[in-house]
This record gives structure tokens, C-alpha cells and sequence, in this order.
């Protein structure tokens, strides 16, 4: 898929006709600029998609191909299931999906209803049956059209002028005969002198695709085996300090059950255990400390009522290469999407003076998600709500007799962990409904006054989607903690008589004890009906825009400027509203999921912009045009100070063949309601208090007494309560853009262009969440010659903010900075086949095209706060950053070939391979497989942090896509296609820092992703 340069598609200027009332010269609007004209040729680099472009790609979702061209960054897609939110994204740049402003039809479209970013538009609620062509500008444009157009402005252009009917299928699967994608449009269409109406009904449906079904995900991490699977498996994992009693019994079975961890240090062996520090910190401690660490054989099955000294012989030392649960085959490698949409727009032209036009959208789509079951998790070496859940000595299953993950009075007997795998309840779902309505009544006209042409629209758009979602595979853990606890809370006393378990008759009746130690298939059903619960949650995202726009020129300026002077005037006023309102269970924390708050809030923007064009000179030695372009916008936003920006384009023509263009501007991106009012999230992270053993008179010791805290503070726990959330005190991002470049059409080589586009953008203000160890180090080791930091005042402390920490507030900050720059290379060529071959007497039928488009990145550098309030740089061009790969150059080329009724194109995606850190973390490590590569030359940042000595790359990727298409002459209008996407099924290459499935979710197509496709269209 190409993207062709404004340039070639509206770019040449119209040249007057010989008599005045031969035709009518239409004014148009490009994307970049709100003023309408008969000539006008951008100073801003704006590429277009047009349908033919779309079509040829075989893509039946317009996120999926916006996500392909090759200023496109990491954004979420069908590949994100854990972690995903059913949503698809446009990202340009690498800035982010909430730092690129989509429109429809010059206006702002309605964003998302996903609670962790509502900046950004989900592209499931537009249909991609109703695009003719799409316009992307790669510039900032916050001067033109407001906040959030910061790496630049996709503009979708609706059918308008069709007529007739208009139907077409499309069917595609990948050679594995899995993955079915499915679309079908009716469209109908009228035009008459002063009426316009299309009207389209779409149904798309991509099937899913399960990690289990391709080699390269089925297991956590391709080529570790199951090394990195779950320790939490159907067989249940047991880690505890025993009783003597247990010990003596579980090290007689098996001398490795249980380890003397000596001198009483547990925190590093836990850790190596677990695979994360608890936090855990044990009191008064001389002696050895035995830690058990166990797992249920595979086959073994524990009955109820039996006792530690039955059962021993069946546990095992848990091993890291047999007894991992392997969960990746059952999540979903590419989730199902299901949309329908109804949408109807009417043009009606009742004079010469007004206009209306109309939009009217309906759009339902459906994704799902897929994860392995549940893993249940608790005990006092965790953090709440899971600290407050173990497993009591007379609880009816437990064989051990002791409490497990209850330490009682003196803080070391039965502190532990317990972990099953829920397999029994099935895998854990969430199935996403989103319903999109957006309307859009607009009226406009043209008119002359004062001696000049007038052009003008007023406007109103209303858009809303709301989401339900329906979770399924979750625990309710009040139950879980009554199922396992104290058999006086959870029916009564039971006994086993004859192998027959008989209840106490004072038993609640509603309680049902639970059998995690008996194996896979022990819970029974109605032990899952107590402890299971499926879940409802819902969103809201809704925006009002009223809006209005006159571009007029100034005719009188001509006689001292080689053409009038253009200007464009408007308004807007906006407001979005936001609303999350999670599970009941999930907001209490009583939910086996992550805990979340309900969110609600809302924003209000006004703002006004101006912007000229001015024909500088003309018909001069090396000047056959210089124009300049200026714009300004006022913004006035409820949630922060107002703000101006502004931006200014030069396009100079020396001579007919070269254009020459640049552009500076200012850009802003508004805080967004969730950046505002997100409700806060707890977390647990392990964090270490400045203020603990600091050295008296030292700057962090001048500091902590200056907020009050005790020189002889201690930390109980490494683990602090830490909330997520919103800040409503947050300033606009801001960034600088700077772009250069220009067009050659050179007269010698006809049907030739070639486009070159240099960027620099620098954002600053960048909006995130502080970590919680930056904020304690910004507040107590930082010097305050400025002044007390602001974050000083998350910290919250005991006694009175003179103890130790109770929590800390991790809010949305504007903290750090970015900057980017890049070359955008394009280029298209009708090829003279003809002229090439006359010499040999051949001639080929058809018209020829060879285009590419590409992206070389200069420099991705991300700079962070330090807590001296200087900041420090990282250069990441080139490298992965776990989903987010940075790839120097990207190559889109295409070469088409059209014969009349018969058609052919053949296009190509090259991504150049990055590096990333080879290892992961855990153990045994990466490169114990032969998986690591090193080759420091190739690298282009210091090596300082690598860590393990070892570095792996993924490698170059060429992905081909063919078509062919035939318009049959029994056909009324109408075309059949046959196309293979990812011709010879290329790969992606292997990455061990990526979330899931071993691969990049944001850059390359699943493994084994070939998919032949067939289209039929057919018109009336």
C-alpha cells in the first residue's frame, strides 16, 4: 500500500478558462488548511489513500491498514489480547494514538471508550465501506484544528457522489485454513442537480485465532520450552514455612521438599521462588527459616481427610522445566471482531446562497477476549486483597493440617503462598459491545459581499459510544476466603465417615468448602458456583462540537500581490464526557481481577483561529511562486490557563519542475479525561524511603526534616500501596515541529515525481505517571533551590507524615520530554514500457505504475526526569522496546499494472530489523537456550546496560501482497479480485522482550499468516 503525495492528487494549479461561463472552477478544502480555493498547492506534506489504494491492500479494517504505512508507530490491534482493550488505533510517529487527531470529513471524530485512554479514537466505529480516500497529514496542526494533532492529522473523506446500487463480498483465511475475515456492503446512491444521497450497509467479521495454533505462540516464550510458564498450575503450588511436624513428614518423603534458607534473609530466595520480591520482612529471625516449596505430582490426586504423612509422597519440589502450566495456547493470538453499520449522508442545495448536508452513523462492533483460567493466588507473603485469603488447618481439603499463608501470632508458622489454576471453571472471557451513533447536521454556502467570494459552513456534531462488557472466569474473593477459611464459617465441623464426607448441621448453608489440593478436576460444580461470579462493566464516551468556518479572499490585494490573499476564520466549541463504571465486585477489591475505581468526568474547550495565505511573488528568475502560510489559534479549555499557538508554512516554486516547502509550528495536546479524573488504581510496587537510614546533614536528610519525618523512620515493607490516578492540575503537552522538504517533477522524465520530507518534532510537557520511587526521590534527594517539589504532597505518612509511608499518590504528571526526527522518502512513476520496448517491436498493453513510500528514522531519543531536576536522554532508534519496535527505515513499494478490463499490482512492506536486550528477567536465563546473538557494531546506543552481556535482533522482514482483478464484460459494472496477502508467508522474527506470542504485536503479521482472498462487486 502506497501513500500518494497531495501533490499528485490535487497539487496542480487550474488554469483559467477561455470563456468565462465555460465551467465552474470548484473551491476545495485539503487537509492542513481550512481555506478553500480553486489553486492550491500545500506547504505541508499530505499523503492520500485513496479507495482504489484501500481496496488493493485486501484489508477489510481501516485500523489494520493505517497501521501498515510507514510513518505508522506502535498502536493497539487485534494482536493485543492480554493487555488489549478490544480497541484499534492509529498512532503516527511513535507519539502515541492520543497525539494524532483523526477527523471525518475536516471534523473531529468521537474517541474511545477504554478507560486506560480516552485521548484516543477507537477506528472499529468507522466502517471502511464508506471512505473514498484518506489524507494524512504529517505535520502538526494544532493551529488548524485544535488539540491532540501533534505527530500529525488523518482525515477520512466520505462517498458522496455514487449512484445507483453497489454490492460486494469479500472472503479471505489464512492457508491454515483458520482466521476467516468476511465483509459485505450494500450501498445505495443518488445524484441529481440539487440533491446527493449514499446510504451503505456494512457487516464485518474476522474470526479469531488461538495462540495453541501456531508454533511460534503456543508457548509463553519461543524456545524456552515452558520455562516460562505459570507457576500457579491446575495441580496447585505450595510454598510455606512449615510446623516441625510437616517438615519432618515432607523431608522424609523427599529430602528437597522443603530448604533451610538459614540466618533468617528470605526476601532474595523467595524472590528467586517467585519471581518477584514480595516485600517480605521477618522479625527477630536468628535461626534458620525452612521454606517448603512444593507441588502435586502429575497424576496424583489428594482425597479429602487425608493427612500430611498419607499425601507427602505424591509433592515434589516444583521444577522450572517440568512444571510450569503452559497458558499460552489457550489466549487468543488474533481476537474475534465483529462490526455492523448503517450510514446515511444527504447533500441538498436549496440556492446558489445555502447548502445542507447531513451525516448519520450507527455502528455496532463486537471484540472479544480470551485468557487462560484464572489463577488463584493468595496468602500473607502477597499483598491485599490477597494477604487476607488462606488456607485454615481445619479447613475440609487441607492435608497439612496447619494454617498456609497465616503466620498467626508470631509472624513465621504458615507464612506462605498458595496457587491453583482454576482449570475446572474454563478460560477467563470478556466479550466488548461498543454502539457508536454520530450525527452531524451542517449547513453551508458561498456568497459574494464587499466586493469578494465568500465561502462558509456552520455545524454541529453529536457523537456518543457506550460499551458494555461481560466477563466471565472470575472469583468472588470474600467467597474464596469463607471457602477456605475456618471451617465454623464455612459449614461448620464436617467429618469423613466410611470415605462419606457428613456435614455439621449448623453449616451455612450457603458456603461451600473448597478443594484446591486434590488436583486437577477436584473442584467440583457447585464449589464453582460459590466462588465464581461473572462479571458486568460498563463505558460511556460522548463529544458535542459546535463549530463554524469563512474562507474568503481579498480581491483588491492582487493588484500589488501576484494573487489574492486567502483567509479563513472560525470557531468551535466543544465538550466531552466520560464515564467508567466497573463491576461492583472489582471496585470493592473483592474480585479475583485488578482492582478498579469508577471514573466520570468531563471537558469544555473554546477556541477561535485565523489563518492567511499570502502569494508572496511571482514570474521572477528562479521565483514562479513563493507563497506564505500563516495560522493562529486561541484555545480556551475549562481544565487549564488559555493558550495560544500558532504555525507558518513557505512554498516556493523556483521553476515549474520544483517545489520547495517548510513548515514551523506549534502544537498542543490537551489533557485528556482520563488524565484528569481516572479514578485511583492501588498497585503494590517495591519502592525504598530516601529518608531511612539518610546520613545526617546530608540533602536528603536537610529534606526529609523539612517535611517533617523522624530521623530513626523505618520501612515494615518494600511494597507500598501506591494509586494510580488522574491529576487535575495537569498542563497541555506542547511540542515544536519543524518540516522541510520538496517535490521534483522533472520535465525531462515524464509522469515522474519524487518526494523527500525532513521532520523535527520535539514534546515536551510529556503527560505519564511518575513512578512511585521518582516521586520519593524527586521529594527527599532533590535540591530545593527552586523550592519544595509539588510532589511532595503525594507522599502519605503515619504519624502524622512523620512515620513511615502509608501511601503514595502516582498521578498523571507532566514530567518528561521527547524528540524525533526522520526523513519521509516517495516517489511515483507512470513507466514508458512502450517507449523501453519499441526498439524490438514488442508492445504491452496497459498503463504501468512504480510507487514507494519509506521512512528513515534520524534519531527517537526520550528523556526522563532526575531528581536534581536535570534530565537524561536515551537514544532508542533501532532497538524494541517489547512491543514498540523502532525500526530505522520502513519501505512500502508498490508497481500496478492496468489492462482495461484487467488489472495486477504487487506490493511490498520492508521493515529493517532492531535490537533489544536478549534478557528477560527470569530463569534460567535466555541465553542458557542458544538464543542470544551480540554484535555491537551493529548497535547504535551505549551497551553500558546490558546487563547479561547479551543482545538478540530481529531480523529484516519483506512481506509481498499480490492481486489480480477482472472486470467481466457479463458483469453490469461489476469486478472480481483474487489476492494473496504475505505471499510466501514470511515470518516475524522472534523477539524475547515482547508481552505475548514472541513477537511485536504492533509491526508484523502473525506467523503463518499467508491469506489468499477473494472479492466480488457488482453494480446496478
Amino acid at each position: 500500500m502506497i501513500c500518494t503525495p497531495a501533490w499528485a492528487q490535487v497539487g496542480e494549479r487550474a488554469d483559467a478558462p477561455e470563456e468565462e461561463d465555460q465551467v465552474e472552477l470548484q473551491t476545495f478544502e485539503v487537509t492542513g488548511s481550512r481555506i478553500r480555493r480553486v489553486d492550491f498547492e500545500s506547504a505541508q506534506p499530505v499523503v492520500v489513500l485513496t479507495r482504489e489504494d484501500i481496496e488493493r491492500t485486501g484489508l477489510v479494517n481501516i485500523g489494520d491498514l493505517l497501521q501498515e504505512v510507514p510513518m505508522a508507530g506502535s498502536a493497539l490491534n487485534r494482536t493485543f489480547n492480554n493487555g488489549g482493550t478490544g480497541t484499534t488505533e492509529v498512532d503516527l510517529r511513535n507519539l502515541g494514538s492520543n497525539r494524532t487527531l483523526v477527523l471525518v470529513d475536516g471534523h473531529r471524530w468521537i474517541n474511545g471508550t477504554s478507560f486506560a485512554g480516552t485521548g484516543a479514537v477507537d477506528l472499529n466505529t468507522i466502517p471502511t465501506a464508506i471512505i473514498e480516500r484518506i489524507e494524512i497529514l504529517k505535520d502538526g496542526a494544532s493551529a488548524i484544528y485544535g488539540s491532540d494533532a501533534i505527530a500529525g492529522v488523518i482525515n477520512f473523506i466520505t462517498r458522496k457522489d455514487v449512484t445507483g446500487v453497489q454490492a460486494s463480498t469479500q472472503f479471505g483465511a489464512y492457508n491454515a485454513e483458520d482466521g476467516l475475515q468476511q465483509q459485505h456492503n450494500l450501498s445505495f446512491g443518488t445524484v441529481s442537480s440539487n440533491t446527493s444521497m449514499f446510504t451503505n450497509f456494512s457487516f464485518t467479521r474476522q474470526n479469531a485465532l488461538f495462540a495453541g495454533d501456531r508454533e511460534r505462540s503456543s508457548v509463553p516464550l519461543f524456545g524456552t520450552g515452558i520455562t516460562r510458564g505459570s507457576i500457579f498450575t491446575p495441580r496447585g503450588t505450595v510454598l510455606f514455612v512449615p510446623n516441625q511436624a510437616n517438615q519432618n513428614i515432607l523431608n522424609a518423603a523427599n529430602s528437597d521438599n522443603c530448604q533451610d534458607l538459614g540466618a533468617g534473609v528470605v526476601n532474595g530466595t523467595v524472590e528467586d521462588e517467585l519471581g518477584f520480591d514480595p516485600g517480605l520482612t521477618i522479625p527477630n529471625q536468628a535461626s534458620g527459616l525452612t521454606l517448603c516449596n512444593i507441588i502435586l505430582q502429575r497424576g496424583e490426586t489428594v482425597n479429602p481427610g487425608e493427612t500430611t504423612a498419607e499425601v507427602a509422597a505424591r509433592y515434589k519440589p516444583f521444577d522450572t522445566f517440568e512444571d510450569p502450566y503452559n497458558f499460552a495456547p489457550i489466549n487468543y493470538l488474533l481476537t474475534p471482531f465483529e462490526q455492523t453499520s448503517v450510514f446515511t449522508q444527504i447533500n441538498h442545495r436549496f440556492s446558489d446562497l445555502i447548502n445542507f448536508s447531513g451525516q448519520v452513523l450507527y455502528n455496532k462492533s463486537r471484540t472479544e477476549r480470551e485468557l487462560a483460567e484464572t489463577p488463584l493466588i493468595f496468602g500473607n507473603l502477597l499483598f491485599p486483597p490477597f494477604d487476607q485469603v488462606y488456607v485454615a488447618d481445619d479447613q475440609l481439603y487441607n492435608p497439612f493440617d496447619q494454617d498456609i499463608g497465616n503466620s498467626g501470632e508470631d509472624g513465621l508458622i504458615g507464612l506462605g503462598i498458595v496457587g491453583r489454576r482454576f482449570q475446572e471453571l474454563g478460560p477467563r472471557t470478556l466479550t466488548r459491545d461498543t454502539e457508536t451513533i454520530y450525527l452531524r447536521p451542517n449547513i453551508n454556502g458561498t456568497f459574494d459581499a464587499l466586493g469578494r467570494f465568500f465561502s462558509w459552513e456552520l455545524g454541529y456534531s453529536f457523537g456518543t459510544s457506550v460499551t458494555t462488557n461481560r466477563h466471565t472466569g472470575d472469583l468472588n474473593m470474600e467467597n474464596v476466603k469463607r471457602a477456605l477459611g475456618p471451617a465454623e464459617f464455612c459449614g461448620g465441623d464436617p467429618r469423613v465417615q466410611d470415605g462419606t464426607i457428613v456435614a455439621n448441621e449448623t453449616a451455612d448453608p450457603d458456603c461451600v468448602p473448597l478443594d484446591i489440593f486434590g488436583g486437577p478436576g477436584s473442584i467440583t460444580q457447585e464449589q464453582l458456583d460459590y466462588v465464581s461470579y461473572n462479571a458486568a462493566s460498563s463505558a460511556e464516551s460522548q463529544v458535542r462540537d459546535l463549530y463554524g468556518n469563512l474562507s474568503f479572499d481579498f480581491p483588491n490585494s492582487a493588484e500589488y500581490l501576484p494573487a489574492p490573499i486567502g483567509m479563513a476564520l472560525g470557531f468551535e466549541i466543544r465538550n466531552e464526557k466520560f464515564e467508567d463504571q466497573p463491576d461492583a465486585l472489582v471496585e470493592q477489591g473483592l474480585s479475583s481481577t485488578n482492582l478498579r475505581r469508577s471514573t466520570k468526568g468531563s471537558i469544555s474547550g473554546r477556541e477561535a483561529f485565523v489563518e492567511l495565505d499570502i502569494p508572496m511573488f511571482a514570474g521572477i528568475d528562479f521565483v514562479e511562486s513563493l507563497d506564505l502560510n500563516l495560522a493562529a489559534r486561541y484555545t480556551n479549555f475549562d481544565s487549564y490557563d488559555p493558550d495560544l499557538s500558532g504555525k507558518v508554512g513557505i512554498r516556493w516554486q523556483p521553476f515549474s519542475d520544483l517545489l520547495v516547502r517548510a513548515t514551523g509550528s506549534q502544537s498542543f495536546r490537551a489533557p485528556s479525561i482520563t488524565d484528569l479524573f481516572l479514578a485511583a488504581t492501588d498497585s503494590y510496587p517495591s519502592v525504598t524511603d530516601p529518608c531511612v537510614g539518610r546520613s545526617e546533614g546530608s540533602t536528603t536528610d536537610e529534606n526529609c526534616d523539612a517535611e517533617g519525618v523522624d530521623g530513626g523512620v523505618t520501612q515494615p515493607s518494600s511494597q507500598i500501596l501506591t494509586q494510580f490516578g488522574g491529576n487535575q492540575n495537569l498542563e497541555p503537552e506542547t511540542a515544536d515541529t519543524f518540516t522541510a522538504g520538496f517535490v521534483f517533477s522533472p520535465s525531462a522524465i515524464p509522469e515522474f515525481n519524487i518526494y523527500l520530507d525532513y521532520f523535527d518534532i520535539k514534546l515536551d510537557n510529556f503527560i505519564g505517571f511518575l513512578s512511585p520511587q521518582l516521586i520519593l526521590d524527586l521529594c527527599y534527594t532533590a535540591d530545593r533551590s527552586s523550592g519544595r517539589p509539588a510532589v511532595c504532597d503525594f507522599v502519605d505518612r503515619n504519624d502524622g507524615g512523620a512515620g513511615s509511608i502509608r501511601t503514595i499518590q502516582a498521578r498523571s504528571f507532566n514530567f518528561a520530554k521527547l524528540e524525533t526526527r526522520g526523513i519521509d522518502v516517495a516517489f511515483d512513476y507512470v513507466l514508458p514500457v512502450n517507449d523501453w520496448l519499441s526498439g524490438v517491436g514488442l508492445d504491452v498493453p496497459g498503463r504501468f505504475v512504480l510507487s514507494a513510500d519509506s521512512q528513515y528514522l534520524i534519531s527517537y531519543e526520550q528523556f526522563v526526569p532526575n531528581s536534581d531536576g536535570s534530565f537524561t536522554g536515551f537514544e532508542l532508534k533501532g532497538l524494541n522496546l517489547g512491543d514498540t519496535p523502532l525500526p530505522k527505515l520502513k519501505i512500502n513499494a508498490e508497481l500496478t499494472w492496468d489492462m482495461g478490463p484487467y488489472g495486477f499490482s504487487w506490493s511490498t512492506r520492508f521493515i529493517q530489523g532492531t535490537w533489544e536486550q536478549c534478557n528477560d528477567g527470569l530463569s534460567p536465563p535466555v541465553q542458557d537456550f542458544g538464543l542470544c546473538d551480540r554484535n555491537d557494531e551493529d548497535l547504535n546506543t551505549d551497551q553500558d546496560d546490558d546487563v547479561d552481556g547479551s543482545l538478540h535482533k530481529l531480523e529484516d522482514v519483506f512481506y509481498h501482497d499480490i492481486q489480480f482483478t477482472w472486470t467481466p464484460p457479463f458483469f453490469n459494472q461489476g469486478e472480481l479480485t483474487l489476492g494473496v496477502r504475505n505471499l510466501f508467508n514470511e515470518q516475524p522474527p522472534v523477539s524475547y522482550q515482547a508481552f505475548s506470542n514472541s513477537f511485536p504485536a504492533t509491526l508484523y503479521e502473525p506467523p503463518d499468516s499467508r491469506e489468499p482472498y477473494l472479492r466480488m462487486k457488482v453494480a446496478f
